[in-house]
Order: C-alpha cells, then structure tokens, then sequence
C-alpha cells in the first residue's frame, strides 16, 4: 500500500505542471496587399463562430517592428493537457481556418509561450487592449542567468 501511495503522490505531482494554465499559443497573419479589410472580416467572424469561452481568442493589430501590419493573434492562458493531440483528424475550426482565412494571408507564423509568474507583473489571464511584446533570445546554456536579468527588471 505505501508503494502504491508513494508512486501515486509521485506521479500525481509530476503532473500537476501539465495543469496549470501556463501556456499561450500564438498565430500570427500576414494580409496580402490587396486584402486587409477581408482578412480581418475573416479573422473576426472564424473567431466569433469558433473561439469563445476556453478557447478565445485575442487579436491585436502589429503596430512597429518587423511584423508591423500583421495580427498577433493569443489563446489562453491553457494547460498543456488542454493541447488537442494529433488525431490525424481535421477540426471543423481548422478547415474553416484554412477555407476562409489562410487564403487571405501571405503568411501564417505559429508559436507557444509559457508563462512565468516569478517573471511577471500582472497574472496570465489579464488581458489589455494594448500589449507591448520584446522577443529575448538567448545563447543556449544561459537560461538562468536570462531569467534571473528578467526578474530584477521586473522589481525595477
């Protein structure tokens, strides 16, 4: 029994990470010239029809930097467990994604981010009408000393 015990604690704390609501997945859209307005008419009724309540959608207009004029696009904050496995299955989201907006694109970027409360000065799910995002890319191996330079600029 205490075999049993110890192993179930073990794997249970294991994989409590997995429950957090920790990650943001991220899309970004590039408009063809010619296509903005219906891009973002797209964009607006693909979310309405199929990203509300837990898996909403946040969509801001890219303002300055190399991706000025595209859509950063925000889901979350999930838990990694909230993260549909590949079925090899179509979603009746991604082919209306695909039928309705992907024509419109020059160019679609996708990524995830995790969220680190050590690091942050507001929670995961608080959301603004404006948000600034400053890409850090470090050398590999020096994670620590990157996370650490982050949390004395948020005590700043």
């Amino acid at each position: 029994m205490k075999a049993f015990l110890a192993t179930f604690l073990l794997i249970y704390t294991l994989s409590a990470p997995a429950q957090e609501k920790i990650v943001m997945s991220t899309h970004r859209f590039f408009s063809k010239t010619d296509k903005i307005a219906e891009l973002e008419k797209a964009l607006a009724t693909h979310t309405g029809k199929f990203h509300q309540g837990n898996n909403k959608w946040t969509i801001y207009r890219i303002l300055s930097g190399p991706d000025a004029g595209g859509y950063h696009q925000e889901e979350g904050p999930i838990a990694w467990t909230q993260i549909e496995p590949a079925t090899g299955k179509t979603s009746a989201a991604e082919e209306d994604l695909y039928k309705t907006v992907a024509p419109l694109t020059s160019a679609i970027g996708a990524g995830c981010a995790i969220y680190r409360s050590d690091l942050s000065t507001s929670a995961s799910d608080d959301f603004t009408d404006e948000i600034s995002i400053s890409h850090v890319f470090y050398k590999p191996g020096s994670e620590l000393i990157m996370a650490e330079a982050l949390g004395k600029m948020k005590k700043a």
